[in-house]
């Protein structure tokens, strides 16, 4: 059976303190977390006033992500 990519680095990332995407669903609204996945799909539409929507992946689901304006221009 094959592995996914990201479930290789899994143990050195829980203990860095990331979650997998799973763990996303059932954590608590406002809190701020860390978490690692290879990305899917980026988008970034004109309507999005700079905003963009990314959806990751690792070996346990898929999270879908937005990144306001103010954070995605510091990394353009």
């Amino acid at each position: 059976m094959a592995c996914h990519p990201t479930a290789f680095p899994r143990r050195e990332l829980r203990f860095r303190g990331m979650v997998a995407c799973a763990d996303l669903a059932t954590a608590r609204e406002g809190r701020r977390v860390t978490a690692f996945g290879i990305v899917l799909v980026r988008q970034k539409p004109g309507s999005a006033k700079g905003g963009m929507f990314i959806t990751i992946g690792d070996e346990t689901s898929v999270a879908n992500l937005i990144v306001w304006s103010p954070l995605s221009k510091r990394f353009e």
